[in-house]
């Protein structure tokens, strides 16, 4: 379909702020990947789901496609359109505190949902490692941490979601009030429906953290006090980071792996039992509120910068046992120099249990490891083109040891690797598509639905 200029007189008289100056225009194109680029013809910036209704329901009439961004912290152009792209940032109103939940609308960002819920003595029940993302944008994706092991992912902490359908129809959703939509949206990555508000499940904030940093330097022992600790079921939160230690000697360098857990209690939960681990070292880190201990585990977020490098990052769950055997590979296949240097190597738990909402993909197994690659590429032509082919040998690496991409991640995927990816859920997902966005408006270019026609 061929589609005429667009111009904001267009829209008629419309109260939502619409931009098309080429700096506006600019900032859109790209995410945090800085990899994709696609300029959008239109930035809006809606502060209403009446404004987002009417968006779409011109975006709906005249079949231009749209995109719905946050904070544009996806590394694949996920969130990118040459169509009009609704910036959610103006979405950002909080509600008041009810019985252990609170309504914020789409781009209210994580960091300032702690801000006002903490006062009242609660928090979030998973949060990722980045705060300055968007509530719409992380349930688009699933949204995990370092406590999904205990409270699955952001997605699995909603009891309800308000979104705009394609052809602009306001619609409110929930485990029992339109249950096949709010399966479908909840890490639809913005494929069925715009999110406008959601209904956040909370938690007690608790009196105060400890934390125990736990050294290793071999997987086995790591992957053993790990499960120990799982079911011992008194940690509040576990994370690890791959750390590289260089050695450089007559004109060689060696690069050696330490492997940092972070164990997290909360009041007066057990510690870690000493006499049961097997770590090389375990360091009793202190007592610290809970927004200190969230403020030490956030990273930071800079503005979207075509100079700035780029982040062809890669992460993803595979199934517990293969997924230490993946790391072990990878981490001696991908080149220190240049890539590993510049990067780090996370690792979390995640239980099958927990993980409910049907779009996660996931390996599927009771327990699950979850591993992500995230380096910093200075932007030259040859160092991307090296860099990028090692991290598509680290995608199909996972995805042969029987891992499932993370969808925030950097993704190649053509139409047959798509149909793998979703699996079982690939008819369910062309079904809903078909149902919700039958004009294909929502997001396209991203996910391949079609197989290419042969020459």
């Amino acid at each position: 379909m061929r589609l005429s200029p667009m111009t904001i007189s267009h829209f008629g008289p419309m109260k939502v702020e619409l931009r098309d100056d080429p700096a506006a225009l600019q900032n859109a194109s790209t995410d945090f990947g800085r990899i994709v680029r696609r300029t959008p013809r239109m930035v809006a910036h809606p502060r209403t789901a009446d404004e987002v209704t009417q968006i779409l329901a011109f975006a709906n009439r005249t079949g231009h496609p749209v995109s719905v961004q946050g904070m544009a912290h996806t590394q694949g152009g996920q969130s990118l359109t040459d169509g009009i792209l609704i910036s959610t940032r103006r979405l950002d109103r909080i509600g008041p505190v009810e019985r252990g939940t609170v309504r914020v609308q789409a781009g209210v960002l994580w960091r300032d949902l702690v801000r006002h819920v903490q006062p009242h003595g609660f928090l979030p029940r998973v949060l990722t490692s980045h705060h300055e993302v968007s509530v719409g944008g992380t349930l688009s994706v699933a949204g995990v941490g370092v406590s999904s092991f205990r409270y699955g992912s952001q997605a699995d902490n909603v009891e309800a979601l308000d979104v705009v359908t394609a052809d602009g129809r306001q619609v409110r959703c929930s485990p029992t009030e339109r249950p096949e939509l709010f399966d479908g949206v909840r890490c639809g990555l913005g494929q069925l429906a715009v999110i406008t508000a959601a209904q956040v499940r909370l938690r007690a904030a608790p009196p105060q953290v400890r934390v125990f940093h736990l050294l290793y330097d071999h997987l086995d022992p790591l992957q053993h006090d790990w499960r120990l600790l799982l079911s011992e079921n008194h940690a509040a939160s576990i994370g690890c980071v791959c750390v590289p230690h260089v050695r450089t000697r007559a004109g060689s360098r060696r690069v050696r792996w330490f492997y940092l857990l972070a164990v997290t209690v909360e009041g007066d939960a057990a510690p870690p039992d000493r006499a049961a681990l097997r770590c090389r070292r375990i360091r009793h880190v202190g007592v610290s509120s809970p927004l200190a201990h969230i403020a030490s585990m956030v990273g930071t977020l800079h503005p979207v910068d075509t100079a700035a490098p780029v982040h062809p990052w890669v992460c993803g769950l595979l199934p517990w046992r293969a997924g230490f055997d993946y790391v072990a590979r990878i981490l001696d296949r991908l080149p220190f120099d240049g890539l590993l240097a510049q990067a780090r190597v996370v690792l979390g738990a995640f239980c099958g249990s927990v993980l409910q909402a049907p779009m996660f993909v996931h390996p599927g197994q009771p327990l699950m490891l979850g591993v992500g690659i995230f380096p910093w590429i200075r932007r030259s032509p040859l160092t991307l083109a090296l860099a990028l082919a090692r991290m598509r040998e680290a995608s199909q690496l996972l995805t042969d040891s029987g891992g499932k991409r993370y969808p925030s991640g950097w993704f190649e995927y053509n139409y047959a690797q798509w149909r793998t990816h979703y699996g079982a859920l690939w008819p369910r997902l062309l079904e809903w598509k078909a149902d919700l966005d039958p004009g294909g408006i929502l997001n396209p270019g991203f996910i391949q639905y079609q197989e290419p026609a042969k020459s």
